[in-house]
């Protein structure tokens, strides 16, 4: 008898090491899957911006490829709507506006009364949880802006924010 009950602590410290280890094994997992996702969505944000700057550095009038730039950024960042208005570069032409999505109207309507926060330096204007609007700017000034609006029932992430800015 005294034999068995040692048999059964050994059996119960082995099982215990197992499971110890198995713990361990699947919080690693656990952790590296989580990384690689993150990497999987840097990388996938690097390729829009690559694409995005090849598009606009190999043409000579970048304004006739923001249409597909507007397209690509629009898809690839799953968006409902997206505004990109350029300032008019004389009195006697019409500021450019490029749009991509649904509910354009509504989108321009809500960001012509954040404009004058970029007028006062700000970058950057998040109109709610769904829109966010950004500064288009060079060295010489404010050239336009840049707005986007995620899908009805969705709010905008802080990666989907943050990607705008720099494409901005």
């Amino acid at each position: 008898w005294e034999h068995a009950g040692e048999h059964w602590i050994l059996e119960v410290g082995q099982l215990g090491m197992i499971m110890g280890v198995g713990l361990i094994v699947a919080w690693r997992v656990d952790i590296e899957l989580k990384q690689r996702l993150i990497a999987e969505r840097t990388s996938a944000s690097l390729r829009l911006l690559n694409k995005v700057g090849e598009v606009l550095s190999n043409t000579l009038n970048a304004e006739s490829q923001l249409p597909q730039v507007v397209d690509e950024v629009q898809r690839a960042l799953d968006m409902q709507a997206i505004v990109v208005s350029l300032a008019a570069e004389s009195a006697e032409t019409d500021p450019v506006v490029v749009s991509a999505g649904r509910f354009i109207d509504a989108l321009i309507v809500r960001t012509k009364g954040a404009i004058g926060d970029f007028d006062a330096g700000k970058n950057v204007s998040r109109l709610d949880t769904r829109t966010v609007i950004v500064a288009l700017r060079t060295e010489s000034g404010l050239l336009g802006y840049l707005g986007a609006s995620a899908p009805q029932n969705a709010t905008l992430t802080t990666e989907q924010s943050g990607l705008l800015e720099h494409l901005a």
